[in-house]
């Protein structure tokens, strides 16, 4: 056997095959786990609802659903399993579907706290020019970037792929910062000292997701694409599930009917939801 032979042979103790046998191992992980979360999600969806209409329990649905093919997708690319356009479009489906799905949950919810009409407006409008800005061009790229011509797209892809998510986590970072606000100022309104615990609870989860964001984006500008679509798909599915972890109390607090949320009965279940 030449040396040329013996140097391309595949070893599976070697330590090249061994950091990507542990990448895929991790990816493989972060997509199960995305999967999982995203069935537990639809069914709460469908128990914790006692009428199925209404933009929040759409867009929830939405977002829940959209985490499969979207997962699904790059883990056939990634895997090699289905390298096509089928596969693209996958995912592509499934990040719109998810991306902009999580920022309509969260703009949704804002009509628990926030009554002020032209807040709720702007947001909205914010959701949909992002939505216009972001995701048509990079779904372009995306499908470029898997074709015959794939060295004139990669370069353009790289760069708006960035772009888009920290756009898009900007986004969410502003709906999540005016929920928190909005519902401290309206739990302040409670007798004193009943509200501190719903409080507390909500500045964390809100902590928590920013973080999450943040990760996302610092594994995206390492330059670990496999690990960061892995990573994205699983923190959004864990993102959805948090939504039922502090919603029920809110619900219960809430100055008004809020009939966006269209019959959100919180159970014991949904509250103790876990967003692993």
């Amino acid at each position: 056997m030449s040396d040329g032979a013996t140097k391309n042979r595949y070893d599976p103790f070697s330590t090249q095959s061994g950091v990507e046998m542990a990448l895929e191992c991790i990816v493989a992980t972060f997509i199960t786990i995305a999967w999982y979360n995203s069935i537990e999600l639809i069914i709460l969806c469908f128990t914790t609802f006692k009428r199925y209409g209404g933009c929040y329990f759409w867009s929830l649905v939405v977002a829940s659903v959209s985490i499969i093919p979207f997962a699904l997708g790059y883990a056939l690319l990634i895997f090699e399993i289905f390298p096509s356009y089928f596969s693209v479009a996958l995912e592509v489906a499934g990040w719109w579907g998810m991306v902009t799905g999580q920022s309509m949950v969260l703009w949704s919810r804002l009509h628990l706290v926030v009554h002020s009409r032209k807040i709720l407006r702007w947001t909205l409008i914010m959701i949909v020019t992002d939505a216009i800005l972001f995701h048509i061009p990079a779904s372009v790229l995306e499908f470029g970037a898997h074709s015959s011509h794939q060295d004139q797209f990669d370069p353009a892809f790289d760069i708006f792929e960035r772009i888009q998510l920290v756009a898009f986590s900007v986004q969410e970072i502003v709906l999540s910062a005016i929920y928190a606000w909005a519902a401290i100022e309206m739990l302040k309104l409670t007798p004193r000292g009943h509200y501190k615990g719903v409080l507390i609870h909500l500045l964390v989860i809100n902590f928590v997701m920013i973080s999450m964001d943040a990760v996302v984006v610092g594994v995206q500008y390492a330059g670990l694409f496999r690990l960061h679509v892995s990573l994205k798909a699983m923190f959004y599915s864990m993102k959805l599930k948090m939504e039922y972890a502090i919603l029920g109390k809110l619900v219960h607090v809430a100055a008004v009917p809020v009939t966006v949320l269209s019959g959100f009965s919180p159970t014991d279940r949904s509250r103790s939801a876990s967003p692993i």
